[in-house]
């Protein structure tokens, strides 16, 4: 080793350095060395050094920059890096600087339960802030399920679908005068008019199924209405009101009624308000607890039907495919149908079933009828007086 490599490693490094006019900042940002470390290096700090072969790699990348070899550097300094490297503390005894300065693991431990711990923390605000808003979501669920059932109750019970709204049923004025109704009928029964469904394409039958008026003699002849306007009911004088001792006697109401006051009698509805109110004449405006017979029909293809509630008007007219009418009465419902294969019936206290098979059908005037209740039987022809039979239709194809 020649004098200049009597020096000490760092002396030796720093006087290279400074003959090739480089300064410590330039050096560190070409070797990628921090500058702390090359300060030390050069003045033989090795406590404050990190372990002997990153020592070793530094004086190896050092020499290569200044164009010395780094291998021979490291060969012959070896024994000086040896001596000196005991100068940097053990583990156990902690380090000012560097390296360890506590136990190996204990701050990577404290990190980790803190992390825990503020998961665990946070875990538990989500939970006591949202579990009142989900547990009122799930109510509100049941809730809305609750109010649809009864929805869908109630639109059956009103009679939810009409005959088709293109064709308007036209009144027929029936042989028996109607009384005028008492002043306890004026409010109509809330009803729910479901969302008419689209409707198939209309085969037209062999017979053509438009509304008329029926063929019975009327005193005052009725007004063909035009395709594009509604027609307008029969007017017909005002009837005297039957004597009560001629009504027939009703089912489960009581035997007695107070006299109509002069004051309610003066806003009893008439036959053309009753018309507005309830156009079919199926007994919609009726309070519920005033009715005794339901009938509920559905249609299977075009039918004709002929009814008549209580003392409302006489009703006839073409009923379409897969169309629901509900009639109500009080006392009294007549009904016939064209084609009792094709659309069914459900009487009060009583299974769906098709026309022709319900116990309650007979044959009146050429029509398969029914009669609610059964003794209004003997009564039909004078309170149902009807013209010729209903015109057949055609039926829908068998099941395979």
């Amino acid at each position: 080793m020649s004098e200049e490599r009597k020096k000490s490693l760092g002396e030796f490094l720093k006087s290279e350095r400074e003959k090739r006019g480089l300064t410590i900042e330039q050096t560190s940002s070409a070797t990628k060395i921090g500058l702390k470390i090359l300060k030390q290096l050069e003045a033989d700090q090795y406590a404050d050094l990190p372990a002997l072969p990153f020592v070793r790699g530094f004086v190896r990348n050092y020499g290569k920059f200044l164009g010395l070899d780094g291998e021979k550097l490291l060969v012959e300094y070896a024994s000086f890096l040896e001596a000196h490297s005991h100068e940097r503390p053990k583990r156990d005894a902690g380090h000012s600087g560097y390296a360890f300065e506590r136990p190996e693991g204990e701050q990577s431990r404290k990190i980790l339960w803190g992390v825990m711990a503020g998961m665990l923390i946070f875990g538990g605000a989500v939970v006591f802030l949202f579990k009142p808003s989900l547990k009122r979501k799930h109510h509100g669920h049941i809730d809305k399920l609750k109010a649809g059932g009864a929805a869908e109750e109630g639109a059956e019970d009103a009679g939810a679908a009409a005959p088709n709204p293109n064709v308007s049923p036209e009144p027929i004025p029936s042989g028996s005068p109607a009384p005028t109704p008492t002043a306890t009928s004026v409010t109509p029964a809330p009803t729910h008019t479901p969302t008419p469904s689209p409707e198939p394409p209309f085969v037209p039958p062999k017979t053509p199924l438009v509304l008329a008026p029926s063929p019975l003699p009327a005193p005052t002849p009725t007004h063909t209405p035009t395709p594009a306007q509604t027609p307008a009911p029969v007017e017909t004088p005002t009837p005297k009101p039957t004597p009560v001792a001629e009504k027939p006697a009703p089912v489960a109401v009581a035997t007695s009624a107070p006299t109509p006051s002069p004051s309610a009698a003066s806003t009893a509805v008439t036959p053309d308000d009753d018309l507005k109110k309830d156009p079919l004449q199926s007994g919609t405006n009726y309070p519920p607890k005033d009715i005794h017979y339901k009938i509920v029909l559905r249609t299977k293809a075009d039918v004709w039907v002929r009814y008549r509630c209580d003392d409302k008007r006489l009703m006839k007219f073409a009923l379409r495919k897969d169309k629901i009418l509900v009639l109500r009465g009080k006392t009294t419902v007549y009904l016939q149908v064209s084609n009792p294969d094709s659309i069914t019936i459900q009487a009060p206290g009583a299974p769906e079933v098709m026309f022709a098979q319900s116990s309650a059908a007979f044959e009146f005037h050429g029509n398969s009828s029914v009669a609610f209740p059964a003794q209004a039987r003997d009564t039909m022809e004078e309170k149902f007086k009807v013209g010729p039979a209903l015109p057949h239709t055609d039926s829908p194809p068998p099941v395979q």
